[in-house]
């Protein structure tokens, strides 16, 4: 399952207060975190940030969710390795995490919500898939790109699928397309 304390960050409020600390870091470390805020188009202060926000803050906020950081690699090969009832297994805790996770945040559990709070950050942070989300006149699309393989493609669209679901959102079609999951649902008001 997705580290639970690496899903989702609060977004920081422009008006809260920030106080300056000066640390010291071995300067390796330092280039690291310097190279790794201009691959990601941020700020070192801001990179530095979310850094401590999803590595400490998190932790404690999410501390009634067990959770254990995993390598990229091993969660990768977990899911390519899994079978369909084990993909559907995982699919559905990593959902109720959602859930949890959006309770505990404060966030209400709503599909644009997800989309802007899970699926987007989940893309951005993670490299997993590149995903985009197109409204046109009544319909609402989620497109999931991976290279990952077929059943990283199937764990995918098993999450959306429960997430749907569990919104009691009907999807008008969903299909998969090379390494391109798609999903698409009417328009909410």
């Amino acid at each position: 399952m997705m580290s639970s304390s690496s899903i989702l960050h609060k977004e920081v409020n422009v008006m809260e207060k920030f106080t300056r600390v000066t640390i010291r870091v071995p300067e390796i470390i330092l280039d690291k975190l310097k190279t790794e805020a201009e691959n990601k188009k941020l700020s070192f202060n801001s990179y530095l940030s979310k850094l401590l926000y999803k590595n400490v803050v998190s932790d404690l906020e999410l501390k009634a969710i067990p959770s254990i950081n995993i390598g990229q690699s091993l969660f990768t090969n977990l899911v390519s390795f899994s079978n369909e009832k084990q993909l559907s297994k995982l699919a559905t805790e990593e959902v109720e995490t959602i859930k949890k996770l959006f309770k505990i945040l404060g966030y209400e559990y709503t599909i644009k919500n997800v989309i802007k709070k899970y699926f987007t950050i989940m893309g951005e942070q993670w490299n997993w898939y590149q995903f985009n989300y197109f409204e046109e006149s009544n319909k609402c699309r989620l497109i999931f790109q991976t290279n990952l393989g077929k059943n990283w493609l199937r764990f995918l669209t098993l999450i959306v699928l429960m997430v749907m679901e569990s919104m009691k959102i009907p999807v008008s079609d969903e299909y998969v397309k090379n390494d391109t999951l798609v999903v698409e649902f009417s328009k909410l008001s």
